[in-house]
């Protein structure tokens, strides 16, 4: 199953890229610098990629990771800025939660195993804290593109008021092969908070909840690093393909060397 969406960034760095961007102009550079900065927790058994990579717009590999109480779901995209395209695969859960309880770096190993290529870049973002953030701003306005049912709740078509628990069934996968649908879900939900942040009257009140945003997103990812890759692979999210996993060796191996970065 393949598909073209618009121009976005996904999971976890659409919340880094909503603060770091939109956020830079409600609540100054350093503001944001120092929450997003919050985020950030480096992988010991690699370096990220260099900024002179970055500039050169050497191709990304990143695992998304959402997790939530009930459920720990892995995207794995790649970011080619010389075909200008997005590759978004999901990762079945099973083939790397392969133990109760695992550190991130064995998350990404355990990926990178699967996959057979090389993650540069991960966002793990944990979807509990989002209920407490949409109660603070007394609930979030969302234009939901398709109706559906989760946790016995109907989402119908059009706008939509959630609450915090709501806003959590709401970005639940509904089954495993909703995984990439959830993702676009929590874009809708990720632009909502900032929106609904940006009517907060005061900025000392709209600050702490900036910061419990941030705190939400783990990463390997800088500032400085999103700046370049906002403004160097830019024109990639153009063309966003959505791909469930493969279920045949031979696709496996297909699109193992189809992810093969130069």
């Amino acid at each position: 199953m393949s598909s073209k969406a618009k121009k976005e960034w996904i999971g976890g760095l659409v919340l880094l890229l909503l603060i770091g961007f939109v956020g830079t102009s409600m609540f100054g550079y350093e503001t944001v610098k120092a929450a997003m900065n919050d985020a950030y927790v480096p992988l010991s058994h690699k370096e990220p990629l260099s900024e002179e990579a970055l500039k050169q717009g050497k191709p990304i590999s990143a695992l998304l990771i959402t997790k939530n109480e009930e459920h720990t779901s892995f995207v794995h995209m790649t970011i080619n800025k010389k075909d200008a395209d997005v590759h978004m695969t999901n990762i079945p859960a099973a083939s790397i939660l392969k133990d109760n309880a695992q550190s991130t770096e064995q998350l990404l190993q355990n990926a990178e195993q699967t996959l057979g290529i090389p993650i540069d870049y991960y966002a793990m973002i944990d979807q509990t804290s989002i209920k407490t953030i949409v109660d603070k701003l007394d609930g979030i306005v969302i234009n939901n593109p398709t109706a559906f049912t989760n946790d016995e709740r109907t989402f119908p078509a059009g706008e939509v008021k959630l609450t915090g628990e709501e806003a959590l069934a709401y970005l639940q996968p509904v089954h495993e092969q909703d995984v990439l649908s959830a993702h676009d879900r929590q874009i809708l939900v990720a632009k909502a908070i900032i929106k609904q942040v940006a009517t907060v009257p005061s900025f000392t009140k709209a600050k702490p909840i900036l910061n419990e945003l941030s705190n939400t997103v783990q990463t390997n990812l800088t500032f400085e690093d999103l700046s370049l890759m906002r403004k160097q692979y830019k024109a990639a999210f153009a063309s966003i393909k959505k791909a469930e996993y493969p279920q045949t060796e031979v696709e496996v191996q297909q699109l193992t060397s189809k992810l093969q970065l130069s």
